[in-house]
Formats: C-alpha cells, sequence, structure tokens
C-alpha cells in the first residue's frame, strides 16, 4: 500500500511540474479517481518520467491509464488516434500507439465469405469465416425485439437484461463545452465534450468553388477541392442499371456505378403502418414504421390528445387503441424543440419544422462570412413561415428562383435592376425573382414591360454586323420604344406591349439580314423583294410595315406598301341574346364554377370588358354605398346588378385563389381581384381567356353582343366612354 501511495504522490509532483497554473488539490483528486493499482500505477509513473511531452502531445502509446488522465488544464490534450490523428474512442492497438475502430477497420481487413468484399472481420463463423460487420448488421438470426418500441432490430444495448434497438439506446446526457446544454456527447474534442450540432459547427469550412462556410462538404471528383454541397457535382458515369451515362453519385469505388433514380429504386421496401402500402420507410414512430407522406401527416395535423389534453402530433397508441402523443404512447424520446421549447416532431438537429424554415432563408440571403445582407433584409421578412413552413422548406429545395437568389447574396454585395438584365431574360425563374425583389422593396419599381426591351435589344444588335445596329438602334429606341412608353402613361402596360414592340424590332432585323444575303441595300429595295419576302412568310412579316415607314420618313428607303396587319372588315361574330343569358345566369348561379371566374365571365357578357382590364381590378374600385354596390371600371363606378354584386363582394373578401404563396402581402391596401403566381402581379390575360373559354364564354363574340346591347340601352356618350376604357 505504501508504494502505491508514494507513486500516487510522485504523478501527482510530476503533474504539479508539467502545469505549474494547475490547483494541487484539483490534481490529487483527479489521481484518486483514476483508483490506481501498485501496477498501474508505477506502469503510469514509468511513462510520464520517460516521455514528459504525454500530456501536450497527443501520444495514444503507452498505458491504458494514460487515456484517463485528462486534467483540466488548456495546455493539456487528450490521446488522439495514432493514424488518424483525431480525437476518439481509442480501442486498439495499431503499430506504435492506439486507433480508432476506422483506422483498425482499414488496416485488418478480409474478404467476408457472405458479400465477398474486402471488410472489417466484427466475427468469424463455425467453420472460421470472416463476417463483415454489413453482413452480421444484416442477419436476422441475431436481432431480438426491442423491449421499448417492440421492434424486431440489431441490439445495440440492454436495460435489466432486455435486449434495446439504436433508437431506445439511452444515451448519457453531459454538459457540453460550448453551448453549456446538457445533450449526448457526439464527440471528445480539445473544446470538451460537444453535441451533434456543436461538432458539426466546429468542422465547418470554406467552399473552395464558392467560399462559402459550410459543414457538409465533398471532395469534387474533377478538381480534387473540398466543396459544399451545391458545387459538388458527381461523376458522369455509365450507370449499371439504367445503362446510359448519368452523374453517379454511388457505387464508382466498387465499380457499380448508380445514378439517383436508380439508387432511390434499390432502397428497401416496408409495409407503411399507417397507408398499408409498400414504401420506403421515413421513421420509425412508437405506432410503427411510417413512409415519408403519412409522416408528413402526422406532422401538419395535430391534434388534442386524449391522454394529457394537449394538441400535439400523434405519434402512438396508448392501451386502448387511441392516437396519443409520443410520451404518452410511453416513448422516451424528447420531442421538444430545443428553440421554441414545444412539443413537436423534430426536422432536424432537435429543431421543428417552423425554426428550420425560419433559419434556412436567414442562411441563403447571406453572404461567404455567414452575415445577412443588408439589402436583403426586407425580403426576409415576406416570408410566410407561420402558415405554412413545409412551403419553405419545398421551396429551398425546389424552386430556381430561390437558388438563383442565393448565389447572388452569396457572390454580390449589391443586387441590381442590371444585374438582373445581364441574366438569360428568357428563364422564367429570373423574372420571377425580379417580381419578389420589387414586391419586397429590395429593387425600385420599373415598368418591366418596357423597360426590359434595352437589355434584350443590347444582346439582339450585339450578334448583329455593325450597319444593321446603326439602323436599328434609333428605330428601336426613338420609334418603337418612344411610342410604347407613350401608350404606357398613364395605364398599366400589359405584356402584350412588350411583345409587339420586341416583334417590330425582330422583323427588322430579319428583312435586313435577308438584303444582306441577297447583297442588297436598304435604299435599293423594289417593291417586288417586298411582295416577294411578304409571301414567303407569316402574317407576322406585315409588321415591316412600321420599320419601312420610318425608314423611307428619313430618307434611308424608297416608298414601299405593305399592308395593315389589322381587322379588315367589320366583326360579323355575334352569339344570340338567348345564348348569352344562359351563360351569365350560369356565371350567377353555378356554385361548382371558381368564383374568380365567374364573376370575370359576367363583366365580359355583361360590360363587354376585356380580360386585359379585368385582371387589374383591385378591392378598391369595389365600393359599398348602403345596399348598392358599385364597380369603377375607369374613372366612375358603376352600379352592379344584385346577382353580379354578390359574387363580387364574395370576391373580394375571399382568400386568394391559385397557389398558397411563401410571400406575405406586401400591400393590404390594394389587393388584386385577380392575382396572379407572382406577388403584387396580377394574373395573366390570357390564362383568364382560356378559362373563360373552357366555360363556353368566348371572349371576342361575347364583347359585341355586350356592346351591341349596350348601344340600345345607354346614351351614345356614356356608350362612347365605356368603349374609351375598354
Amino acid at each position: 500500500m505504501t508504494g502505491m501511495t508514494d507513486s500516487m504522490a510522485a504523478i501527482v509532483e510530476l503533474l504539479r511540474e508539467a502545469l505549474p497554473g494547475a490547483d494541487a488539490d484539483s490534481l490529487t483528486l483527479h489521481v484518486t479517481d483514476l483508483r490506481l493499482k501498485g501496477s498501474t500505477a508505477r506502469d503510469l509513473l514509468g511513462y510520464l518520467q520517460d516521455f514528459p511531452d504525454a500530456l501536450f502531445s497527443g501520444r495514444s502509446d503507452g498505458p491504458a491509464t494514460r487515456l484517463r488522465l485528462v486534467v483540466d488544464f488548456p495546455a493539456v490534450q487528450r490521446a488522439r488516434c495514432v493514424s488518424y490523428r483525431r480525437v476518439k474512442t481509442l480501442r486498439h492497438w495499431l503499430g506504435d500507439g492506439r486507433a480508432c475502430g476506422t483506422c483498425y477497420g482499414k488496416n485488418h481487413v478480409q474478404t467476408c465469405v457472405r458479400c465477398g468484399d474486402l471488410r472489417q472481420v466484427v466475427r468469424r463463423q463455425e467453420d472460421g469465416g470472416a463476417v463483415c460487420t454489413k453482413c452480421q448488421r444484416r442477419d436476422t438470426s441475431f436481432w431480438r425485439e426491442c423491449r421499448v418500441c417492440g421492434k424486431t432490430a440489431p441490439v445495440v444495448g440492454r436495460r435489466d437484461g432486455e435486449p434495446l434497438c439504436r433508437n431506445c439506446l439511452p444515451r448519457r446526457l453531459q454538459t457540453r463545452s460550448t453551448c453549456r446544454h446538457d445533450q449526448p456527447v457526439h464527440a471528445h474534442t480539445d473544446q470538451g465534450p460537444l453535441c451533434r450540432r456543436c461538432y458539426h459547427e466546429s468542422t465547418a469550412v470554406n467552399c473552395e468553388r464558392c467560399g462559402r462556410v459550410t459543414v457538409r462538404r465533398r471532395r469534387d471528383p474533377g478538381s480534387g477541392a473540398l466543396v459544399c454541397e451545391s458545387c459538388w457535382n458527381p461523376l458522369v458515369l455509365t450507370c449499371v442499371d439504367y445503362g446510359q451515362e448519368r452523374p453517379c453519385p454511388r457505387g464508382a469505388r466498387k465499380g457499380e456505378p448508380r445514378c439517383v433514380t436508380c439508387c432511390s429504386r434499390r432502397r428497401p421496401r416496408r409495409t407503411c403502418t399507417l397507408c398499408g402500402k409498400p414504401r420506403v420507410i421515413h421513421a420509425r414512430l412508437p405506432q410503427g414504421e411510417v413512409c415519408n407522406p403519412c409522416h408528413t401527416k402526422i406532422r401538419r395535423r395535430p391534434a388534442r390528445c386524449s391522454e394529457c389534453s394537449a394538441t400535439r402530433p400523434f405519434m402512438g397508441k396508448n392501451t386502448a387503441g387511441r392516437l396519443v402523443c409520443g410520451p404518452c404512447a410511453g416513448d422516451s424520446r424528447d420531442w421538444i424543440c430545443r428553440r421554441r421549447g414545444r412539443f413537436d416532431a423534430l426536422f432536424y438537429d432537435g429543431l421543428c419544422p417552423h425554426c428550420v424554415a425560419d433559419h434556412r432563408p436567414r442562411r441563403l440571403l447571406s453572404g461567404p462570412d455567414g452575415c445577412l445582407r443588408p439589402q436583403l433584409t426586407p425580403l426576409l421578412a415576406l416570408f410566410n413561415v407561420e402558415l405554412d413552413p413545409y412551403q419553405i422548406l419545398l421551396w429551398l429545395s425546389r424552386s430556381g428562383w430561390g437558388s438563383l437568389l442565393g448565389r447572388l447574396a452569396r457572390d454580390h454585395e449589391e443586387i441590381t435592376h442590371t444585374m438582373l438584365d445581364g441574366l438569360p431574360s428568357r428563364q422564367q425563374h429570373v423574372q420571377y425573382l425580379r417580381t419578389v425583389l420589387v414586391a419586397a422593396g429590395v429593387l425600385p419599381v420599373r415598368d418591366e414591360q418596357i423597360d426590359g426591351i434595352p437589355p434584350w435589344l443590347d444582346a439582339l444588335l450585339a450578334a448583329q454586323p455593325p450597319h444593321i445596329t446603326r439602323l436599328i438602334r434609333p428605330y428601336a429606341s426613338w420609334s418603337v420604344l418612344r411610342r410604347a412608353r407613350g401608350h404606357s402613361m398613364g395605364r398599366a402596360s400589359t405584356p402584350s406591349v412588350r411583345k409587339y414592340a420586341r416583334s417590330r424590332i425582330l422583323i427588322a432585323v430579319r428583312f435586313l439580314r435577308r438584303l444582306d444575303e441577297q447583297q442588297l441595300s436598304l435604299g435599293a429595295i423594289t417593291q417586288r423583294r417586298v411582295d416577294a419576302w411578304l409571301d414567303a412568310g407569316t402574317t407576322t412579316h406585315l409588321r415591316l410595315r412600321d420599320f419601312l415607314l420610318w425608314a423611307h420618313g428619313r430618307q434611308l428607303a424608297p416608298e414601299l406598301h405593305v399592308p395593315w396587319l389589322g381587322s379588315q372588315e367589320d366583326p360579323d361574330d355575334f352569339p344570340d341574346d338567348h345564348e348569352r343569358w344562359r351563360l351569365l345566369r350560369e356565371c350567377f348561379t353555378e356554385e361548382d364554377i371558381p368564383l374568380h371566374r365567374r364573376v370575370a365571365g359576367s363583366l365580359v357578357l355583361l360590360y363587354g370588358q376585356r380580360p386585359q382590364h379585368i385582371v387589374t381590378l383591385t378591392r378598391s374600385h369595389v365600393t359599398t354605398r348602403g345596399r348598392d354596390t358599385y364597380l369603377s371600371f375607369e374613372r366612375h363606378p358603376v352600379l352592379l346588378p344584385p346577382p353580379l354584386a354578390e359574387i363580387v363582394q364574395r370576391l373580394a373578401e375571399a382568400e386568394p385563389f391559385g397557389r398558397r404563396p411563401i410571400i406575405r402581402e406586401h400591400s393590404s391596401g390594394s389587393k388584386l381581384l385577380f392575382p396572379g403566381f407572382r406577388p403584387g402581379a396580377s394574373m395573366d390575360h390570357g390564362r383568364l381567356t382560356k378559362q373563360l373559354n373552357a366555360l363556353g364564354i368566348r371572349v371576342r363574340p361575347a364583347r359585341n353582343s355586350a356592346l351591341c346591347s349596350l348601344a340600345g340601352d345607354l346614351p351614345a356618350p356614356v356608350v362612347g366612354e365605356l368603349l374609351e376604357s375598354t
């Protein structure tokens, strides 16, 4: 006993010499807690005397008690893996020191008798054959029924001699070194014990391609750089199942590359407890294994628990067979969101879907340093997280304009209209992103139908010869765009303005390119050449009339004749009044027809309004005076008949139809009666026209009949004003 006491005292003295600032009582208590015996104390003392730097170098050789000699002092380091040089659990001896299970397994592999792969041996069969960890885990003969959830699974621990699966095994809680919360320890590092979230945050690095701070990084197969998930591109190989060259993220090392689609098809299917269909299991709840759609329904449909009377998602069943929440079903897992502190089916890293949907857009709008861009702060306030967080999460994973927004926020200090003009204009998500930024106040408001033409014109003329550019640019700037801006003064421009302006410019460019092919100049063109070009094309070629008139007025071309592309004769398509009133009664009474289509159809059949004007109506155009309802088409309100007034009032008070937006309504004073998919934008009038045609309401004949009826009932000045407004 005296020898062991002397050895322990010598160990304490060595520690005091090596750690001058450490507390002597704490060192004595720490050495006493090791509970050393005589031989182990002498071995540890001899090791510390032979290697004075053992506490600071992270050496993993020496006696096993060295691994437990971890003094709470900044300079002391835990023992590291001799191969990986990381602080991990060291259970194996490899070469000159101890190694973790991963490194030991990589250096001790044999051919598994079951799968035929070179893997670490976890056990041997009776005939001496080696069995790898993967095959051992799949061997159902070693599975047992878990005492908590009742699932038959591999045994990873026992409580009172009863088997427990991986999900039900209680993990020892320990106060974390960084966030100071009691959570299961994921790893022991130089900073102390860390939970999973703090460990991943401590290992975050900058992506070598985009510079963004990321936790999940991969080695790019082409350049070998460590990149984030967004920048990583799998190798394009021949998929062994599909038989064609596709990006294959899995199986390349084994010589069996598979694409994402084939990997998804190979995932095992089991019967879902709720729907009873063979599907890929997404979660294992107390009531059984459930697929992804069923798990989403559980999240989105919380109800009153019959046991605790709290509104929670139903995770299991009680003894009576009723659906109850997780704790009432006897499940010991933690269902409390660590940020909000409320019960929920947790989505990621101990957070509920609301917290994840609130955090990820903020990370998307941040720069490479992880700080939120000040310019995009108003946009963050418009995300409607409380309405449906799952829609935000779906948008983050699938939206094209969301990915573009994140890329612009990461690569540029400020987003401008000029920057968006430099992107491909044909991509719909570019235009949608511009609408969202304008609605949030990030970008100033501009007439997109006209102001979007100059960037398109610059891209068009960049590919043309100089002599064509010298003709087209003044024609487009001082003739086409000037008249378009004049027509849009005092009224909102429509997509037709942009369509017709670009059409005139394109026809002029094509005509000049045709002259170049025939080696002719614009001043030497003849009427016969123009007629031949018009006959060889469609009626759209008749829009060349505008360019030739402009060129002749500036003495650049002779006087040439091109027919006017317009209505050549009076309209003769008039439905009879019986059919018109029948359609009008359907709009008033048929509840199966969507409400916005009923209102739009009634305005066309009764007042001859155009869809282009109908989609611009807002709730401020609807006014009530006593029992009368008025709708302002232009300057003066029009008294609506009671059946139409009823459905107009219902449309003004109803929730917006169509898809539920992820962006909140930015202005409550001018809510559109016919909102579109884009925030703050009205419904496309062409789409509304197609919907009315599906109801049997052909817009042009219906307008002709309505205007003729109004001409016989109203005074001429009133009809003239109505025709001017429509």
